[in-house]
């Protein structure tokens, strides 16, 4: 399931399930992969603020909305 996260949603990493934050910001960054036989995508990141006040980027892929 594709989900479009927005700035104002709470969510965790899911190898960082005990810590949860909002996401402040959400942006496209280029990919230092390169595809063969293509270019690469650009990948969705997520700027956090988690409840301990830290601010972190976040692939979208890694995040999962907070239950």
């Amino acid at each position: 399931m594709m989900i479009n996260f927005k700035p104002g949603m709470r969510v965790v990493h899911f190898r960082k399930m005990g810590d949860p934050g909002v996401i402040l910001e959400v942006k496209r960054v280029k990919s230092k992969q390169w595809m063969i036989g293509g270019t690469s995508q650009e990948r969705l990141v997520a700027v956090v603020q988690l409840d301990s006040g830290e601010i972190v980027n976040y692939y979208a892929s890694d995040l999962r909305i907070e239950e």
